[in-house]
């Protein structure tokens, strides 16, 4: 049974190596390409790691619920009142809302 289908898969893989190689170079490119790109994220963590520690600065996003109001400068004094407010230098409120533009 083994010899029979080894003498098939030989038969048909000369009749259709063109596709079969086809087939293996693009499922090579592919794996190459994931392994390079998933690659470049954990370089990219390190990189923006570093950059912060050498800028000595970090991002910190805060989201209000949906509809919430607040003072401003409220969102500061919070931060401030934390554990880690004495290592705070300097903090910025913004506000960010989508907008349509028309142009």
């Amino acid at each position: 049974m083994l010899s029979i289908l080894l003498r098939w898969s030989v038969r048909d893989f000369r009749s259709r190596w063109l596709h079969i190689s086809l087939i293996a170079l693009v499922v090579a490119v592919g794996t190459g390409m994931y392994a390079g790109l998933m690659s470049t994220s954990k370089w990219s963590e390190q990189s923006y790691d570093a950059s912060y520690e050498l800028a000595n600065m970090h991002d910190l996003r805060v989201q209000l619920t949906s509809g919430s109001l607040t003072e401003s400068g409220s969102l500061k004094e919070a931060v401030r009142a934390t554990s880690i407010g004495g290592h705070v230098v300097d903090a910025e409120e913004r506000l960010l809302v989508p907008i349509q533009v028309d142009a």
